[in-house]
């Protein structure tokens, strides 16, 4: 599982480099935080994980990113 975790955040990475966009490791360590979980998880729990591992992103931005990493696929 950790090999295909690795190569989805290799394209993700690919991808959002790709689009532009500001704050690139920021996307990228919440995507990673999303691909470490194994199971369904609501919003708040992202939030809730993200904060666990010291983040403190705001609620808008983690929202953009995960509907963008819907959107790349």
């Amino acid at each position: 599982m950790e090999k295909n975790d690795s190569l989805d955040k290799t394209n993700f990475r690919k991808l959002i480099e790709a689009d532009g966009k500001d704050r690139i490791q920021d996307r990228l360590n919440i995507i990673s935080v999303f691909l470490g979980e194994e199971e369904h998880i609501t919003f708040e729990e992202m939030l809730h994980l993200l904060r666990e591992e010291g983040y403190d992103f705001e609620p808008r931005f983690v929202k953009q990113c995960l509907n963008r990493m819907v959107d790349l696929g």
